[in-house]
């Protein structure tokens, strides 16, 4: 079963704004025409109920007449890829209108209406007016659902939760001034890309941010494109492995050129994948002409064909898949490898080399590179310098680079990496 990462969106009024939405901060935004405490304080429903309903029902007959933007759709096309959770400052249904499945309002909603007595009794109005003198089904005045300045956000706790659990944070339209909502970008874990998709300048947040600095439609389509460019899709298991082996029986296996590779992984698409298992003849591929000996250290991979390479367990020292043309993902994990040659891979985008002993790695002329991983290697401070050096400008808007528990990670200059554009974690 394919893992899909899960990503979650906090939204704020910037994501609506083009829709034709008033904010409440900023230039031109609502607090500059009224008093927040007339028509945003639980003190304002107190003091003139008769305002705020005017108020409310204005702003939900004009929700009734506008239509989710491209940043809205977009946020829901993403769930064809990844988990995605929104969770939104904005009272207005926007996003479920444009598609997306999970959503949490911290601030109440507009399109429902509540008992004054009763916070649970709920019901849907739509985009009707709340009438003067009107009632909840307990006898209470009748008021919207949304959540004022003076009362509880409730929908805070299970938000945290959502936040915590995170493998990707970013955050749509929004100051980060509205608490306690700005503080949720405190519970994401640290070692998780966080994104920022504001126009305006950023506040201090005391951790590091990926900014685009745009408006919510064009920031989201920059912010997908750098997402599919990260990801990393963890296939299914396959069902059939047909290929071409050429063993010399001595320390190499050697794919040629012609060695063109048939998977089939239940999708009915077809796939240019080799994958070598440790030497483990109950692997559960059924495959045909595949070697499992663990005499076999070193690998040269010259193949035209071959897009994407797995070493997982392998007893493998040195890997050299310098000067492919094709190969897009190379992953190895967990392995002995100590050296390994990825130059001048003109296709290459991903680079897993996780738990393995590299002592060095040069990632040169690889000119769409834009997720690489090496954790839990013997990378010294200067090997890890070198590699920065050797960083091409990654693919993309961003590119993310790993270099967790190494013997350099604390030592190293990450501004080397990071002033090329990468996001160094």
């Amino acid at each position: 079963m394919t893992y899909r990462k899960k990503l979650v969106a906090l939204t704020g009024a910037g994501i609506s704004a083009e829709s034709g939405i008033s904010t409440f901060r900023g230039q031109g935004g609502l607090w500059e025409q009224y008093d927040v405490t007339e028509i945003a304080s639980i003190e304002g429903w107190y003091k003139n109920p008769d305002l705020l309903q005017r108020f409310y029902n204005d702003r939900r007959k004009h929700l009734g007449e506008v239509k989710p933007n491209a940043a809205h759709c977009t946020l829901a096309e993403l769930e064809m890829d990844f988990d995605v959770t929104v969770v939104t400052q904005n009272v207005d249904n926007l996003h479920e209108r444009a598609g997306s499945s999970k959503i949490l309002h911290l601030h109440g909603e507009l399109t429902k209406a509540r008992s004054s007595d009763d916070p649970d009794l709920i019901i849907d109005i739509g985009y009707r007016a709340i009438e003067p003198g009107e009632n909840a089904s307990d006898g209470s005045p009748l008021r919207p659902h949304v959540v004022w300045f003076g009362e509880m956000v409730t929908m805070i706790e299970p938000a945290i939760k959502i936040v915590s659990e995170a493998d990707i944070l970013v955050v749509i339209g929004t100051s980060l001034n509205v608490y306690p909502a700005a503080g949720l970008i405190k519970y994401a874990r640290k070692n998780i890309p966080v994104f920022l998709i504001d126009p305006d300048e950023i506040n201090n947040t005391g951790r590091d941010i990926i900014v685009i600095q745009q408006k919510a439609t064009f920031g989201m389509e920059l912010f997908k494109k750098t997402l599919m460019e990260m990801l990393v899709t963890e296939p299914t298991e396959p069902k059939q492995m047909n290929l071409i082996v050429q063993n010399t029986n001595e320390v190499a296996i050697k794919i040629a050129g012609a060695g063109k590779l048939s998977i089939d992984w239940g999708d009915g698409k077809p796939h240019e994948t080799l994958i070598l298992y440790s030497p483990d003849p109950a692997s559960a591929i059924t495959c045909n002409h595949v070697y499992h000996d663990a005499s076999i250290k070193i690998v040269t991979i010259t193949g035209e064909n071959i897009t994407c390479l797995a070493c997982d367990s392998s007893q493998i020292t040195s890997l050299d898949v310098s000067g492919n043309t094709a190969l897009k993902s190379l992953i190895c994990i967990n392995s002995a490898i100590t050296n390994l040659d990825v130059s001048s891979n003109t296709a290459l985008n991903n680079l897993i080399c996780v738990g393995n002993l590299l002592t060095s790695l040069d990632v040169s002329a690889n000119l769409v590179l834009s997720r690489l991983d090496c954790s839990s290697n013997q990378l010294t401070n200067k090997a890890l310098n070198d590699l920065f050096e050797s960083l091409p400008p990654p693919i993309g808007l961003i590119g993310k680079i790993q270099i967790n528990d190494n013997p350099g990670t604390d030592a190293c200059d990450k501004n080397i990496a990071e002033n090329k554009g990468w996001w160094v974690s």
